[in-house]
């Protein structure tokens, strides 16, 4: 009876398994899908012999200035991931941080799902001695930061818009600030959850979303580990900024650095919106609308986009380098991937 059991068990595990393999088939298949029918309508506007010219005229010292850019953020994503495993109390190296963050990096480019990067920090930190619920939370406290920073930065963006009289699209603007307020009103609520949640906090579940709001309030209301995660968040995102504008100049894209600033921003958080790949075909069409209200042509900006693109997945290959170098399981960092990505 035991060993029937078992099998039936078995079965069904395999069964749960190979159905949430097709979900996540089916969500990488929308996201493609989404990916190329934007790319294909930018296409149908847009000439492509001009980009292609400009690919090929880009300034190579700004190409190099952009990529230096996007390779220090490697770095820097493993030094903010480091302060937050800091708060909860893990002990790390932040070389080890820094290595982690890197090979998550490289899986965010390559697994076809918003989370590959997420489930190899975990497994990895883990391997360093480090609880799962811990390894769970620092992430999560992370991208909180790097959230936080990024909607401080878009309001900035708008406000300038509006000092320098840019608000060329004043609907749009009102939809983002909307957008941004609904963000802090849900913010304020998750981390006040434990308190609606007393009830529920005997169930397992609940007890860990308890543990995690509990650990955003006392993250926030620390003004040290506070003001870190955000100066690192602040940090990456004026890299990606920076990263962009070299690569505007390398094109021959002449936008003034204040201008550029005023839109960039709230292109980078449309970007996050998963719905595509490793945001490809979101960011072309978001920059070359955003960027086109100040007027700038349609083909520098796909270029400009392009570029930036190809050279952020050839810096996270030494994400990849790392990897290999690790010794660990690979197969069994695949499987927890694919597992997470399923769960």
């Amino acid at each position: 009876m035991f060993e029937e059991n078992d099998v039936y068990v078995s079965d069904r595990t395999k069964q749960g398994v190979g159905s949430s393999r097709k979900y996540t088939h089916l969500i990488f298949f929308v996201k493609l899908m989404v990916s190329s029918g934007i790319l294909y309508y930018l296409g149908r506007k847009i000439n492509w012999q001009a980009v292609f010219a400009y690919l090929q005229q880009s300034d190579p010292i700004s190409l190099g200035l952009g990529a230096l850019a996007l390779l220090l953020q490697v770095a820097v994503v493993g030094a903010a991931w480091h302060v937050c495993l800091r708060f909860l109390g893990a002990r790390i190296h932040l070389r080890s941080a820094i290595k982690i963050g890197a090979i998550s990096l490289f899986f965010n480019q390559v697994v076809p799902a918003s989370v590959g990067g997420i489930a190899a920090r975990t497994l990895l930190v883990q391997r360093e001695g480090i609880s799962l619920r811990v390894a769970v939370g620092s992430v999560l406290l992370d991208r909180f930061c790097n959230l936080f920073v990024l909607v401080l930065f878009v309001c900035f963006s708008i406000v300038l818009a509006y000092v320098l009289q840019l608000d060329r699209s004043s609907g749009f603007a009102v939809f983002i600030l909307v957008a941004i307020a609904a963000f802090f009103l849900g913010g304020l609520v998750f981390i006040n959850a434990d308190k609606f949640l007393d009830r529920f906090c005997n169930q397992l579940f609940w007890q860990k979303v308890c543990w995690l709001t509990k650990n955003f309030r006392s993250f926030i209301s620390n003004p040290s580990y506070l003001t870190q995660g955000l100066a690192y968040g602040f940090l990456w995102h004026l890299l990606t900024v920076l990263a962009l504008y070299a690569f505007a100049n390398a094109v021959g894209l002449n936008i003034n650095f204040i201008h550029f600033l005023t839109v960039t921003p709230i292109a980078l958080l449309l970007i996050l919106v998963p719905i595509s790949v490793a945001g490809w075909g979101v960011r072309e069409g978001v920059l070359v609308f955003l960027l086109g209200l100040l007027g700038a042509p349609k083909e520098q900006v796909l270029a400009m986009s392009l570029i930036f693109g190809i050279v952020q997945l050839i810096t996270r290959i030494t994400g990849m380098i790392l990897w290999a170098a690790t010794p660990t399981d690979r197969r069994t960092l695949k499987k927890n991937t694919a597992e997470k990505e399923n769960g």
